[in-house]
């Protein structure tokens, strides 16, 4: 091979050794910036991070278009998580989104991404997108906590209507006493007093787990503490002190009943405040009230000297004191 021939050889195999590497520059420098980009994350970055993915998924998209490089969805899939996790870290919601939707485009049956979507849209306030969005998974995966997430949307806004059939649709998916008490308010915010305990009732009707029950029988009580029938109220006062004692629900059986004048009742509970709270004030003082209504006065005196230190009822026992030694 004669000289000219070398050279001609020569910048033919340097002319293809350089549009090989032309093919894959955009590729190295895309998957460059994308370690950059975990490190920027793992460095806590997060701002700088998204950035870096998103130059990363340019550069490759142009190393796919001009260089004839295979596309690789799942590494496309890998920088657009960084960048969305980025970006929610960040509180930077509207990048955060416009990156999800790029990656519901790369996977559409994901309900995961539809969620998240739905959130950051409650997150940006914008209540009817969120809602379309929820819409669609319920189209797609009905699910209990899908319809609360509507129905609380529909809350919020008083939309009363809308709310209360979303919660319905949740509560027929599961029986949740949470949901039972948010259409329980609903319908008295509605004036629907009866729907609002039958609520309840059908609720118990299921046999619910004992910790559940308890809690919609304090529910359901107070409930009627609030709308003025207080007799309903202390049965269901009653009933959840029976499968579960508590001190407060305790006390207001005890007030209530010395407030009604149903001073057996009060004593009862009295007694069982002390036996699980020994020498307790309050107990103390309502037996002394009762005593002291009754006639009773050495033993109602007895009782207001036990707690005439104490910071609440101190003062009220020492005039009562007063008031008994005078006679």
């Amino acid at each position: 091979m004669n000289r000219k021939a070398f050279y001609l050889v020569l910048v033919i195999l340097l002319s293809l050794t350089a549009c090989l590497w032309s093919e894959k520059s955009n590729e190295r420098l895309a998957r460059e910036k994308g370690v950059e980009a975990e490190n920027l994350w793992e460095g806590e970055n997060y701002i700088e991070s998204a950035q870096a993915c998103e130059e990363a998924i340019s550069m490759f998209k142009q190393a796919v278009t001009k260089d004839q490089v295979p596309n690789d969805s799942a590494l496309i899939s890998h920088w657009l998580a960084i960048a969305f996790d980025s970006y929610v870290k960040s509180s930077d919601f509207d990048n955060a989104l416009r990156i999800l939707s790029e990656m519901i485009k790369l996977d559409p049956e994901n309900m995961k991404y539809y969620s998240q979507k739905a959130i950051l849209q409650k997150k940006l306030e914008r209540f009817d997108d969120a809602i379309e969005t929820y819409s669609y998974i319920d189209s797609v995966k009905p699910s209990y906590k899908n319809s609360k997430s509507i129905a609380s949307i529909y809350k919020d806004r008083e939309d009363w209507e809308n709310a209360l059939k979303w919660y319905y649709r949740s509560y027929d998916q599961r029986q949740d006493s949470n949901t039972i008490k948010d259409i329980a308010v609903i319908n008295l915010t509605l004036g629907r007093n009866e729907a609002a305990i039958q609520a309840y009732k059908d609720f118990l009707d299921t046999d619910p787990a004992t910790a559940t029950k308890i809690k919609t029988y304090k529910n359901l009580g107070k409930l009627y503490e609030d709308l003025g029938e207080m007799n309903n109220a202390l049965e269901y006062y009653e009933k959840s002190n029976k499968l579960r004692y508590d001190n407060q629900i305790t006390l207001k059986l005890i007030s209530s009943y010395y407030d009604l004048k149903m001073y057996d009742k009060s004593l009862i509970n009295i007694a069982l405040y002390l036996k699980n709270v020994p020498d307790g004030a309050p107990a103390l003082y309502f037996r002394a009230m009762i005593n002291f209504d009754k006639g009773n006065l050495q033993d109602a005196r007895k009782d207001f000297v036990a707690i005439k230190s104490d910071p609440t009822y101190g003062s009220i026992a020492t005039g009562y004191i007063e008031s008994i030694d005078s006679q």
